[in-house]
């Protein structure tokens, strides 16, 4: 194992998260011909399985945790040891995509700790109704950045794989979530013809606690939302995702118990060709009298919304401006894996986004300036709309 100077990385979207610091930090290994028991996570003699990195008690403040390519069988639990505001604990796969952990039952890779980093991964779900989730935290501060996230109950629609149980992609229990520039697709039960169904209740990414982030994210053929946000969700940013043919709509605010989604962000956004758009919903019913779950200070700027049946933009109580209602034109539409998100040189997403926003209460909320790809915003004086910025 080799020790370094350690310096955190961070994203910066409507509040500093974490704190660049420097801190010592240490390497450690998972590999496929690893062994929980005769290794020691070193480079030489790497570990087997990331839960087992996780319960060493060897584990920091700092500490990045390497997987080697190959395919694992889930669950994954990291339970036990969390890092740090000034310094995360990271997991990240050696190669992007390339460790595979396919699940079994449960959710495939489940988190518990706080201040923890999820990078690179493909969490491939289990199609028969024993996988509820891809990615599952209920820790705070959780970052999940640029992973595969698919294949969570999408067998053929049945109570199995559509029931009230509900899962997701990305399943977000914990507070201050940021789930940076992943690829979630064909979660949730499907048709003959492998279209998503209809199911309320199986979403690509889902908070349910406040203060989340989902900023350049491509989400697709998922039976439920796009993004969800409900329970007791509340001040989100969502900003330059890409989001289409999903079974039941796009992106929704709201909540429920009792719950009032509020302060939340929801800007540059592309939602194309599924059945809802944009919407806020959700309604109480207290001493008689009708509550909405959404509040005045939410905002919806420069989103394109084109080609969704039932509605576009539908709000309860938010504040909507600056959409666009034209096709966004993008380099191959297919609807699944096989196309292609990039925008065409005449798209109108082009240079419509915005780099940052104002809130209605005075609060200034500044977008990530890199796309799905890492490639600079702006590159010709403006964000782009959706997850790729036009270079």
């Amino acid at each position: 194992m080799r020790r370094k100077a350690f310096l955190t990385l961070t994203t910066l979207v409507l509040v500093q998260l974490f704190t660049a610091t420097i801190a010592w930090a240490t390497d450690y290994y998972v590999s496929r011909t690893g062994s929980d028991v005769a290794g020691d996570g070193s480079r030489e003699r790497p570990w087997f399985t990331v839960t087992h990195a996780d319960r060493s008690k060897k584990l920091q403040p700092g500490d990045t945790i390497h997987v080697a390519p190959g395919t694992y069988t889930g669950p994954w639990r990291t339970w036990s040891t969390s890092g740090s505001a000034a310094a995360l604990i990271t997991y990240i796969s050696n190669q992007k995509w390339g460790a595979v952990l396919k699940g079994e039952s449960g959710s495939v890779w489940s988190n518990k700790a706080d201040y923890i980093r999820i990078i690179g991964f493909q969490i491939v779900g289990n199609a028969t109704g024993h996988s509820l989730n891809g990615i599952y935290t209920r820790g705070s501060h959780t970052v999940i950045q640029g992973n595969w996230v698919h294949g969570v109950l999408n067998g053929p629609y049945s109570t199995t794989t559509c029931n009230t149980v509900g899962g997701a992609g990305i399943h977000l229990d914990g507070p201050y979530a940021q789930v940076i520039g992943n690829y979630v697709d064909n979660n949730g039960p499907h048709d003959a013809s492998g279209n998503p169904a209809y199911c309320n209740y199986v979403h690509g990414i889902y908070f349910l606690q406040p203060g989340g982030v989902a900023a350049n994210n491509i989400s697709f053929n998922n039976s439920g939302w796009g993004i969800q946000m409900w329970h007791f969700a509340s001040n989100e940013v969502i900003n330059n995702n890409t989001i289409f043919n999903n079974g039941v709509g796009c992106i929704v605010v709201g909540a429920s118990g009792g719950a009032t989604n509020d302060h939340t962000v929801v800007d540059n956004n592309i939602c194309y060709n599924t059945t809802r758009g944009i919407m806020e919903e959700g309604v109480y019913t207290i001493n008689g009298k009708a509550v909405l779950a959404t509040g005045p200070h939410n905002i919806y700027h420069n989103n394109l919304v084109y080609g969704n049946s039932v509605a576009a933009i539908q709000v309860q109580t938010g504040i909507v401006s600056g959409t666009v209602t034209q096709d966004p034109k993008f380099v191959s539409y297919t609807g699944d894996c096989a196309g292609c998100y990039h925008l065409l040189p005449n798209s109108p997403a082009l240079g419509a986004g915005l780099s940052s926003d104002t809130t209605p209460n005075g609060g200034v909320v500044t977008f990530i300036d890199y796309d799905f790809d890492g490639v600079k915003r702006p590159q010709n004086g403006a964000f782009d709309i959706g997850a790729y910025q036009h270079h």
